[in-house]
């Protein structure tokens, strides 16, 4: 009677080698996520001033370094603080108004200006604006594509400041 493949008894050499190889590559994998691993940040004491970092930073930073719908609605709200756009009351509506250009010498950051074209794009061919209900940055209609570019930009400024480096180096 003729026996299967499957059913031998494997090299009891090449099997140990096997299990020696499958632990090891374990091991430097455990390694090495223990030796990238951020430190863990301690809170210094609370201050009045803030940081110079922008809001979608400190998002990313606050957050586990996870990039999510807060840090574009934060960075819109700071491109109404730095007068790139108005909010204005009407008619128990939060109205969102591009009639803005930002104070002289004011640059925004690749992400900024993202946000910027998008609320833009939403008040294109509008004379009143688009309510606070209108404003999809919370992302619930924007597309993956966006939020990439929206996570990539805000990594890499975060990157260029020296707030944050690449877990891994491949």
């Amino acid at each position: 009677m003729a026996r299967l493949a499957f059913f031998t008894a494997p090299e009891t050499g090449l099997l140990w080698w096997s299990i020696l190889l499958l632990a090891v590559t374990i091991g430097l994998v455990m390694f090495g996520s223990v030796a990238t691993r951020p430190p863990r940040l301690v809170a210094g004491p609370p201050r009045a001033e803030l940081g110079l970092e922008s809001p979608a930073i400190a998002s990313l930073l606050t957050n586990g370094f996870v990039v999510g719908p807060p840090a574009a609605v934060a960075t819109l709200l700071d491109l109404v603080s730095r007068g790139w756009l108005r909010i204005e009351h009407a008619e128990q509506e939060v109205v969102l108004l591009t009639d803005r250009r930002g104070k002289e010498g004011d640059v925004l950051t690749r992400y900024e200006q993202q946000v910027l074209n998008h609320v833009h794009r939403l008040t294109t061919g509008t004379l009143t604006g688009v309510s606070g209900a209108g404003v999809e940055i919370a992302g619930l209609r924007l597309s993956r594509r966006w939020w990439r570019r929206f996570t990539r930009a805000v990594v890499e400024d975060a990157r260029r400041q020296g707030l944050c480096r690449r877990r891994w180096g491949v």
